[in-house]
């Protein structure tokens, strides 16, 4: 019979038990900032020589704190700083897209998904989400997806999602995830509600990807307040009555239970657990707490946190959320093969704001996302360069953008042949998409820079039904006011043998 855990054991003590799990390791943790959980997990397990300790996190100078300690007592340990701030899908993409190209590092054996905020005031992220469920879920769940390739890669690839049986503060709300715009918003329900999704999304992976070799599972670390976590309430006698009134109206046992606070040893040793401890491969998918697989006849673990079917919703709804159903192109070997391509950030189109005062506006709104005409669109931007400037907060600096697109029949000036007038169209759209990113919408005011020539060379017809790429490059910039441009459609032969495009075009703008 193997050692008994229980709610005292210690992060420490669980890495003296699995030191040849850990040793030469590859380990990528959200959030490990000082004093928090995530800090002592990697400090407890460098002791166990890990090959790599990635440390993810928005605050780079804290992340160097933490890296600091690490080297301090085990120095032979090599430690990787990221940033990633989880609130941002842009900016997940970005840290993902730097993931994947580090060449030096071709797998990620355990992904930890630590980082969290918890019962903040109502705000959204910059992507329009309830900032919790965007930044305990959504980050992660965009995260984790972008970086699959390197976590398969492992002979025993692991994900574990640091959740909360705070959970049982909400399921998720399928109608209202936004909590109509802070209208119905509670901080203990929302918080509840991105815990919840964090469970479910090991069910999701558990089942997906299990087959291929995944482990996933989420845990409860249990209540430990002397971690940066609680730094969100405003006032903590208030916030807990408040949590307790919303326990007590659900008629949940803690509304009535004094709290049983942990060390953050004590907090950080359920992760080391699902990390690392080999017997829970024949519990995949589980829900964790207090180093055992929790019970739901004694431990808090809420039916709608662990149901499949609720799993697969979530799923569908996430993808849906971060523009990340990648599941079509990803069937196109040829497209397939350009979204592997590391110096490129793969990223949903962009909503176009439709006036519907405009031809353009209208004949937009009517295709994009329509079956018979624009089917799937998708979006890649290559990453800009570590030297770079963005022209305004929300820029991205890049020189090139591409599109792909499934064309269905609708459009056509003959049969199988896509109409000229909406080839031209296609080119101006979505070559100029490089300025919307690269000026981050236009300056303040302005509607954004127009079209003033556009040069178009029919090389070949854009056959349909067909799935093209729209290329556009910035060629020459002067003083953020005049740029031309050049760009390309596709098909799979151009695409595959560098042949010449189809059709090509220049344009001043």
């Amino acid at each position: 019979m193997g050692p008994s855990y229980n709610e005292t054991t210690t992060a420490e003590e669980l890495v003296g038990h699995f030191p040849a799990e850990i040793k030469d390791k590859v380990v990528l943790t959200t959030g490990p900032s000082p004093t928090s959980i995530g800090a002592t997990f990697v400090e407890a397990i460098a002791r166990a020589q890990p090959a790599l300790i990635i440390l993810a996190g928005r605050n780079l100078s804290k992340l160097r704190k933490t890296a600091d300690a690490i080297s301090q007592k085990q120095p032979q340990v090599p430690v990787r700083l990221l940033q990633l701030d989880l609130g941002s899908l842009a900016a997940v993409r970005e840290a993902a897209a730097e993931v994947k190209s580090w060449d030096d590092v071709p797998h990620i054996d355990v992904l930890v998904n630590n980082a969290g905020i918890m019962a903040t005031k109502f705000a959204l992220s910059p992507d329009g989400f309830e900032n919790q469920f965007a930044t305990n879920h959504l980050g992660h769940f965009l995260f984790t997806n972008l970086i699959m390739d390197k976590v398969l890669a492992s002979r025993s690839p692991r994900v574990v999602n640091v959740s909360s049986d705070g959970h049982r503060l909400g399921p998720i709300r399928w109608a209202d995830y936004n909590f109509r715009e802070g209208e119905t918003y509670n901080k203990w329900s929302a918080y509840g509600q991105s815990k919840t999704a964090n469970i479910l999304m090991a069910v999701s992976l558990a089942e997906k990807l299990g087959p291929k070799g995944l482990m996933a599972y989420s845990l409860h670390p249990g209540v430990i307040f002397s971690t940066s976590l609680s730094s969100g309430l405003d006032d903590l006698d208030t916030d807990i009555a408040a949590l307790n009134a919303l326990d007590k109206s659900l008629g949940n046992a803690e509304g009535w239970r004094e709290l049983r606070l942990k060390t953050d040893q004590e907090g950080a040793a359920t992760t080391v657990y699902a990390a690392f401890e080999p017997a829970l491969q024949e519990n995949n998918g589980a829900y964790l707490q207090d180093c055992h697989v929790a019970d739901p006849w004694t431990d808090t673990v809420k039916p709608w946190a662990t149901d499949k079917m609720e799993a697969e919703k979530l799923w569908k709804l996430s993808e849906k959320l971060v523009g990340q159903d990648l599941s079509h192109f990803q069937g196109i070997p040829w497209v397939a093969q350009l979204l592997r391509d590391n110096d490129f950030i793969t990223s949903p189109l962009p909503s176009r704001v439709y006036k519907s005062t405009t031809t353009e506006d209208r004949l937009f709104s009517a295709t994009i996302k329509s079956p018979s005409t624009i089917a799937e669109c998708l979006m890649q931007y290559r990453r800009p360069a570590p030297d770079s400037k963005p022209f305004s907060p929300k820029a991205i600096p890049t020189t090139e953008v591409r599109v792909f697109c499934t064309l269905g029949t609708d459009l056509d000036g003959f049969p199988g042949i896509l109409h000229g007038g909406m080839v031209a169209t296609l080119l101006d759209e979505f070559t100029g998409l490089i300025l919307s990113l690269s000026l981050g919408g236009g300056e303040p005011g302005q509607d954004g820079p127009v079209t003033a020539y556009l040069n178009t060379k029919f090389v070949g017809p854009v056959l349909t039904p067909s799935t093209v790429v729209v290329s556009g490059r910035i060629t020459e910039a002067k003083d953020n006011r005049k740029w031309k441009l050049n760009g390309d459609i596709k098909d799979e032969n151009g695409s595959e043998s560098q042949q010449q495009a189809i059709v090509a075009a220049n344009a001043s703008i």
